[in-house]
């Protein structure tokens, strides 16, 4: 037999056994290489402990039905203030929108024929005023013409009174005596009170003529101007105006709740249009972490299915007080989580170029702290 041979008839048995040996005599080594490579993936996603949850959130502009109707469809010829190509009167989501657009148009035909139905009877109801009023001017020149000759008269009694009152006095101690004089006297004063009050109705009703022509005057301007006139016609002519909608900011339609051809009711929603704003993040910051947070603060915002991305954001805005809400995450029933309530913007530059999908309403990873990184590492991860 060879050298070269083993003399142990269980060769490759031994060997068998020999190498499992060596295996549960390294064990502890592939447990140790297992913990380090889970700190390497802490490492890598910047450890869970430090981060917090947040949603993405952008302004929404809800374009509401003021009043109920039919909304018409846009014509691309009429309505010049839409985009030049007229894309934006197929009301379609996804549409970008610049502010201060016609963005609905409900049909307005009845309001409109309601208000020149109410522009006739305001413009007879003028006429018959005026008719009115030129009778009253009438009576009250022929009352006018009344007291006119009454006064007439009566101060021709009191000057008969007076030339009888002088005679009186001339003849005094012969044969008139003072109590006739005195007579006479009350007369005349008697007299010159009825022409006081006479005179007093005249002004009275000399002020009620002009008054009423005036009020025909201004009867007479207003049929010229009718929409001014009353509180139904301004009434009608705002619902008029509140039938063409338009968006106070500019963005994207995100939601078409009512299509041309459908009717709406008064606060039915229309549409959505996300503004064109800067992002917002808004998360719950625990307490121990949000504590000695301020304005101005970074945080590096990424989302859970991909950790190796990220952009970084700014505290614009924090809540003055603690509050608490339910920790979903744990496993015990009942606990709760307090902290502060904190907004983010001005996401780093390479923000809308991300490949992140940071949409509105979408999840995101907050953390105080930059995710670690690995080089040399980093192929084992691609």
């Amino acid at each position: 037999m060879s050298s070269e041979t083993p003399s142990h008839p269980n060769y490759k048995l031994h060997k068998k056994l020999m190498r499992r040996r060596a295996i549960r005599e390294s064990w502890p080594l592939l447990v140790w290489l297992g913990v380090a490579a889970l700190g390497v993936w802490a490492y890598q996603t910047g450890g869970e402990f430090n981060r917090m949850r947040g949603i993405v959130t952008k302004p929404v502009e809800t374009i509401a039905a003021d009043i109920t109707g039919r909304l018409l469809p846009l014509p691309e010829g009429v309505d010049a203030m839409l985009d030049s190509d007229g894309a934006f009167a197929k009301l379609e989501q996804g549409v970008f929108v610049d502010a201060n657009k016609v963005v609905a148009k409900i049909d307005d035909k009845l309001i409109i024929a309601e208000m020149a139905a109410e522009k006739q009877k305001t413009i007879f109801d003028n006429a018959k005023l005026q008719q009115e009023l030129q009778k009253q001017i009438s009576d009250f020149t022929a009352q006018i013409s009344l007291l006119d000759s009454e006064q007439k008269v009566v101060q021709s009694e009191i000057d008969a009174e007076k030339k009888v009152l002088a005679s009186y006095k001339k003849a005094l101690g012969v044969t008139k005596t003072e109590s006739d004089v005195q007579v006479v006297q009350a007369r005349i004063e008697t007299l010159e009170g009825t022409l006081s009050g006479v005179r007093q109705t005249m002004a009275s009703t000399e002020k009620l003529v002009q008054d009423s022509n005036a009020s025909i005057q201004k009867l007479s301007d207003l049929s010229n101007i009718p929409d001014t006139s009353n509180d139904v016609l301004l009434f009608l002519q705002a619902k008029i105006d509140s039938s063409v909608i338009r968006n106070a900011n500019s963005g994207y339609i995100d939601k078409v709740y009512a299509k041309p051809g459908s009717v709406v009711k008064a606060g039915d929603p229309i549409m959505d249009i996300v503004v064109k704003q800067p992002k917002t993040i808004t998360a719950m910051i625990p307490e121990q972490f949000s504590l000695n947070m301020k304005v101005g603060d970074t945080a590096y915002i990424a989302i859970p299915n991909n950790r190796k991305e990220y952009v970084t954001a700014t505290v614009v805005s924090l809540q003055q007080s603690l509050s608490q809400i339910p920790d979903y995450g744990s496993p015990i029933r009942g606990r709760m989580v307090r902290g502060r309530l904190v907004e983010f913007r001005n996401l780093g530059g390479n923000d809308e170029e991300s490949q992140l999908p940071l949409l509105p309403g979408s999840e995101v990873v907050v953390s105080l702290k930059p995710p670690g990184r690995i080089p040399f590492l980093s192929w084992f991860s691609e």
